[in-house]
């Protein structure tokens, strides 16, 4: 992009620019940009999470400005990832409103006061929870949450990212183990859908490959041990599709921290 297309992408307005590229109405260019200021500033990221929050709750609430209803349903509710968040946003507000709801029938005239009150208290205790937990996700290694076999498997949780410069969780594969267990969250999952994995790192996008089973709200992808070396990677999650056709579905980020040396 030439210098005075730069200049001209950064001087409009951050939020509408925010929204455009959440609704993919970027030109290839004006998003490769974007995304190039992700790693730059950090606050970036946490500006584009909050307004697609923000974004879906509206949708879920009926009060999205009616220009873009459109654009949002054809773009969130069409893959199974953003269309589970939308989802969720519908039950938050369902739930929202039964307290209310029970609260009106409780306390028929300060209905108005306890449902708003209620509906900021849980707002703000949700922004708390958040707050406290999103730099120790960042930052905390995860911990392994099965183990067997004097540590020969091992298994972690991972959540779908959002964007590459997120570098999701951080994992330490002991020097014993064989197999490392990922369950990677994807509550659209259903036992008669095939998925499969494709393991990559920046520098080579698929090391290795496998088949999932499916377990709880999830897929479980079991790798070898002697693939995950010291470094960041991606895990792209694929759904079997009519025609022998792979379709992407997540990409789930996570950093392999030096090996724990076996002692021996």
């Amino acid at each position: 992009m030439v210098e005075g297309e730069q200049d001209r992408v950064a001087t409009l307005d951050p939020d509408a620019q925010i929204i455009r590229y959440l609704l993919d109405e970027m030109e290839p260019e004006e998003r490769s940009l974007l995304e190039e200021r992700f790693s730059q500033e950090p606050s970036l990221v946490e500006q584009v999470s909050s307004i697609e929050d923000d974004l879906i709750m509206k949708y879920a609430c009926s009060r999205l400005e009616e220009s873009l209803v459109p654009r949002f349903e054809e773009v969130y509710l069409q893959t199974p990832a953003r269309r589970a968040r939308v989802d969720s946003a519908r039950i938050l507000r369902q739930a929202l409103d039964a307290a209310a709801s029970a609260k009106e029938q409780q306390h028929p005239r300060p209905v108005l006061r306890l449902r708003w009150g209620f509906a900021l208290a849980f707002a703000a205790a949700m922004i708390f929870l958040v707050a406290g937990l999103l730099p120790l996700w960042k930052s905390t290694p995860s911990r392994p949450i099965t183990t067997s076999g004097d540590n020969q498997q091992i298994a972690f949780v991972l959540e779908p990212g959002r964007v590459r410069s997120d570098s999701g969780v951080q994992i330490t594969v002991p020097g014993t183990t064989r197999e490392v267990q990922l369950k990677l969250m994807w509550p659209s999952s259903t036992a008669n859908e095939n998925y499969r994995v494709i393991l990559g790192t920046p520098e080579r996008p698929g090391i290795w490959s496998g088949a999932t089973v499916h377990k709880d709200a999830g897929v479980v992808a079991t790798v070898p041990a002697n693939v995950l070396t010291a470094g960041d990677y991606t895990l792209k999650l694929q759904i079997a599709r009519a025609g022998a056709h792979w379709e992407d579905v997540a990409n789930y980020y996570f950093r392999v921290a030096k090996p724990i040396a076996s002692g021996k």
